[in-house]
């Protein structure tokens, strides 16, 4: 079975491929204009102008782009740090860390339903709760 986010890219690379590659292995994949090789300015250009199009700051980077898509999916309800690391292509979990904020997120999150639970147990003390050290 084929994952449907791998087909749709596939797929968007075949139209790529079709629309703007010459045929022959040999074949630049992306060009400037003219066909020749990209240069480093021409990908910071078409870069600085595609964010100034949709009004984004003018501090973001391309592999920003990674960083929150990791970090989106790092939301996921009960997505494992082996499966983050599966999905980013991370040997090692500390990488896999670096863009699992949202971890940090859920954890504060879950800290505080913990102390609403407690502070409602405190409140609502019967005599079936039995304070723990006492």
């Amino acid at each position: 079975m084929t994952c449907p986010c791998r087909r749709s890219s596939v797929d968007e690379l075949r139209v790529h491929l079709d629309t703007y590659v010459a045929p022959g292995p040999g074949a630049l994949v992306f060009t400037r204009a003219t066909g020749r090789y990209l240069r480093r300015a021409d990908l910071s250009t078409a870069w600085r102008a595609a964010c100034e199009e949709l009004g984004l700051d003018r501090g973001l980077h391309p592999h920003d782009l990674r960083h929150h898509a990791a970090t989106v999916a790092a939301r996921m309800p009960g997505l494992t740090r082996k499966e983050l690391m599966a999905l980013l292509d991370h040997a090692s979990e500390r990488a896999a860390a670096t863009y699992q904020h949202a971890e940090d997120e859920r954890l504060c999150g879950i800290a505080g339903h913990m102390n609403e639970v407690i502070t409602k147990a405190r409140t609502q003390r019967s005599g079936a709760v039995i304070p723990l050290g006492q």
